[in-house]
């Protein structure tokens, strides 16, 4: 059985690795994965999620972390993988169980920050 902890770090690890090679996303992404978590617990979830989606237009790694942390929030939330699915969900679930949504994204992003440091930043 695998822990949380695996489970996070092979998700991660599949996310900055389908964005490793890809040039013209590579730096933003890069820039934007490691302030994840700080945004979200500056921000809070929801507002994370909408600035992102505010400034994915136009963006190709704006779009793909969010979609990323769409994807990964439809399994917490086992719901579609849409952001109006995902942000409707956060809408309606109690305060504790969003605290514990937050709780998981923030040490996921914390996940996603550390591999995107080692998998993207060293092939500069």
């Amino acid at each position: 059985m695998k822990s949380l902890d695996q489970y996070r770090m092979k998700k991660a690890y599949t996310y900055v690795c389908s964005v490793k090679g890809e040039e013209n996303i590579e730096s933003k992404y890069s820039s934007l994965a490691k302030k994840l978590p700080s945004m979200v617990v500056q921000n809070g979830l929801l507002a994370t999620l909408s600035f992102l989606k505010s400034k994915e237009k136009g963006e190709d790694a704006t779009h793909k972390l969010l979609s990323q942390l769409i994807e990964y929030l439809s399994n917490l939330l086992k719901t579609e993988n849409t952001y109006d699915a995902v942000i409707s969900k956060l809408y309606s679930i109690d305060v504790t169980d969003y605290i514990h949504i937050s709780n998981e994204i923030i040490t996921f992003s914390i996940w996603l920050k550390r591999i995107t440091e080692g998998e993207l930043e060293n092939e500069k």
